[in-house]
């Protein structure tokens, strides 16, 4: 990544801790559970990173930080070092929006007082379900009891700022279980909810039970039915729903996130982590490998040995931006759009398939906006598809 004059817009920082005590079934981010071996090399190889990419961050300031994983909160007390060193050598501005990801299993007093001393302001947990059957199948730690003990700690710590992960579409689960699974997060009245469908990895425990028959997975439409039911209990309770998956009380989205769905710079340290840069059109991803990420970090250099570059095309970053604009409630601004790429939207997707999407109700078109309703949320990845082939044919058109 080259260095540039002038300074940047906010970006964000994402680092990544590798590290799980058990993996889950459904999980497909890189991670192992090989902390005891790998933990401090891992952590001493992060900081190196740190170190080397630093200079080339100098002209960017940071408004987020997000530690992600894996399980973050299993490094407990070795994560004061690594924000200290972030602190020392990146831009990173006073009223910082600092997430990390623990497991409920995880949280102890002992933990709680460890990130609060790191300077964390947010924490996002893993709850996933309040139903001990569902828990089990997916692979979870935690018990009903053990997530309960786990939000009355976090209601007592000097963190308000707490993010509650729900998963729907579980094996075994029903619409009444959902909504009770969505009544009991609302008890504790957080600020944040993500409710995420699930999806299953093509290799792994869960997808090796649904090949052998073990269990199903809901139905389409009773899945849907989740989703609208999720939406009108939350906004009900006064959590809006700002993203395809995420809701908040005013003034508490996902700060780190809204990054991702702006299409904005930001940095991935760590093993597997992603770094976007628009104006280079590039994707700078570290390789997916504990192993030879820390034995690249000790050789003193950060070099393609550790990384791939991705060349980003107009077509590319034309319906990557797309996509994530779409995510939003809010949607895509025309005006931003023909802004940022030179061309107006109408150029990719014709106003008569615009037209078409509108009368069936998957879409709203206001002056400057175009937004998906609910039913065109149900069905996102389908018109996003479409939308990726016209963004090809462009592509293909303008070379």
């Amino acid at each position: 990544m080259t260095d540039r004059s002038g300074a940047q817009p906010p970006a964000g920082l994402y680092l990544h801790i590798p590290f799980c005590r058990r993996r889950c079934g459904y999980c497909d981010f890189y991670s192992t559970t090989n902390y005891q071996h790998m933990g401090e090399r891992y952590f001493n190889a992060l900081r190196k990173e740190i170190l080397f990419r630093a200079p080339f961050w100098r002209n960017y300031i940071f408004d987020s930080v997000f530690f992600g994983g894996g399980s973050p909160s299993i490094a407990g007390s070795r994560l004061n070092d690594i924000v200290k060193t972030i602190r020392r050598v990146l831009n990173i501005m006073p009223d910082s929006e600092w997430t990390i990801e623990v497991n409920p299993e995880d949280i102890t007093d002992k933990l709680l007082d460890a990130i609060q001393k790191a300077g964390f302001n947010r924490i996002s947990v893993g709850i996933q379900s309040w139903n001990a059957h569902e828990l089990t199948t997916m692979g979870r730690r935690a018990t009903p009891d053990i997530n309960e003990r786990a939000l009355h700690r976090l209601q007592q710590c000097n963190i308000e700022n707490i993010n509650i992960d729900l998963l729907f579409g579980v094996p075994y689960q029903t619409l009444q279980s959902w909504r009770t699974t969505l009544a009991q997060t609302l008890w504790f009245n957080p600020l944040h909810i993500s409710t995420y469908s699930l999806s299953v990895p093509t290799s792994g425990p869960l997808q090796t039970k649904l090949n052998e028959g073990s269990f199903t997975l809901p139905e389409t439409e009773d899945v849907r039915s989740m989703y609208i039911l999720a939406i009108e209990m939350l906004k009900k309770n006064g959590i809006a729903q700002y993203e395809i998956s995420n809701f908040s009380r005013p003034g508490y989205e996902s700060r780190h996130n809204v990054h991702y769905w702006h299409a904005d710079d930001y940095l991935g340290l760590g093993a597997s982590a992603s770094s976007f840069n628009r104006h280079e059109k590039c994707r700078r991803t570290n390789i997916a490998d504990i192993e030879k990420y820390c034995t690249v970090m000790e050789s003193g250099t950060y070099s393609d040995n550790v990384y791939t570059i991705d060349t980003l095309t107009d077509a590319i970053l034309m319906r990557e931006y797309i996509m994530l604009s779409m995510r939003l409630t809010d949607g895509l601004s025309l005006n931003h759009f023909m802004q940022r790429f030179g061309i107006p939207l109408t150029k990719i997707i014709p106003e008569t398939q615009l037209r078409e999407w509108k009368d069936n109700r998957f879409i709203i078109l206001d002056d400057d906006r175009i937004r998906f309703t609910v039913k065109g949320f149900c069905v996102a990845d389908t018109l996003l598809t479409e939308i990726f082939k016209l963004c090809d044919v462009v592509n293909t058109t303008h070379a």
